[in-house]
């Protein structure tokens, strides 16, 4: 009887850690569904699609831009018929899609990938609010106010009932904007932890220093701040290890903030071609005059320096941390048609 106690134990133990890891995956939004070890990009029937340049024959800008977006549309699509499982892991709440009720547009904000400027662009239009686009102070005072936003007719689906939510996804016209992972990713580590600011030290530079920075002294983990990129690169492994718990919004996975495969977009930008992409969303989106102009102060397309920055940080890997980091946003990678060539050694 003694000897059958440890497994007893062994058992109950195992049922506990499954009937709360259930719980953990269904109330956090942002746990991290890891793909299976072979490379998605191999899969038969969903191949990298070939963007149109402007070698092809076209009459306008605006006719490439509608030809770019239809296909990042189509390609979208075509890795979401294959992959039903990614239309179960996202976050439906729609915590970050934001309803523009008098023009009848939904936007989906992508934290790092030019939010800010989306929302104030919304926020701004005909004299809704008037901010100083100088002044940073008054731009975030503007996007984190959603209850202000709601009195000029901006709101969120999370605050909306199931009716008009579901009605508004339905008959809405629908955008989101990414940018490659990689960059988005080293810009949401300096923005935050590097220099960062103090909420982000505390919230998760001290676990970061904690776990992974040995010797670290109860001084530096109490400050939270000076978190490496290899040492925030190891933190997202070790979480992943996890699902995923624990992502900041900032960081997670396009797939799991915006739904893609859950949510029909209309048009998907990207911040690599962002005067373009921006310019049709206005006139196509919002209807809006050829003339209107979106906010500036957003990197238009990713530099040569750009890449050379990222490259620098991402070489401060070894191999195998490029692999598991990859492995993260690999569904990314894939939905959205990049790839690491160029940003990894």
């Amino acid at each position: 009887m003694t000897q059958c106690f440890p497994r007893l134990l062994s058992l109950l133990g195992l049922l506990l850690f499954g009937f709360v890891w259930q719980i953990v995956k269904f109330t956090n939004p942002y746990w991290v569904l890891i793909p299976d070890t072979f490379s998605l990009g191999n899969i038969t029937g969903i191949p990298r699609v070939v963007m149109p340049t402007d070698s092809d024959t076209y009459e306008s800008q605006d006719q490439l831009s509608e030809q770019s977006i239809k296909t990042r549309v189509t390609h979208v699509e075509a890795v979401c018929t294959r992959m039903p499982e990614l239309s179960r892991d996202c976050d439906k709440k729609y915590r970050f899609m934001l309803a523009d009720e008098k023009y009848h547009v939904i936007y989906s904000e992508i934290p790092k990938v030019a939010s800010t400027n989306w929302v104030i662009f919304m926020a701004t239009l005909d004299g809704r609010v008037t901010v100083d686009m100088d002044s940073y102070d008054q731009k975030l005072a503007v996007v984190t106010n959603r209850p202000s936003l709601a009195r000029i007719g901006l709101r969120y689906l999370s605050d909306l009932s199931y009716s008009v939510k579901d009605s508004y996804i339905k008959n809405y016209s629908k955008f989101v904007f990414v940018r490659h992972p990689y960059t988005r990713l080293v810009s949401a580590w300096i923005d935050k932890l590097n220099p960062g600011v103090d909420w982000y030290h505390r919230q998760y530079g001290r676990n970061i220093l904690r776990l992974l920075r040995k010797n670290a002294t109860t001084s530096v983990i109490k400050s939270g701040s000076g978190v490496t990129f290899p040492e925030f690169v190891r933190y997202l492994i070790y979480l992943s290890k996890y699902q995923g718990v624990g992502f900041d919004e900032h960081w997670v996975p396009y797939y799991k903030l915006a739904c893609p495969c859950t949510v029909q977009y209309d048009v998907i930008g990207k911040i690599e071609t962002l005067s373009e992409d921006a310019a049709y969303v206005m006139t196509h989106s919002f209807r809006l005059p050829h003339n209107a102009s979106f906010p500036s102060g957003s990197q238009s397309h990713v530099t040569g320096s750009t890449r050379h920055v990222v490259r620098s940080y991402m070489k401060q890997l070894t191999g195998d941390e490029q692999d598991a980091l990859y492995t993260i946003y690999e569904w990314d990678f894939l939905l959205f048609n990049y790839t690491r060539e160029g940003f990894v050694y």
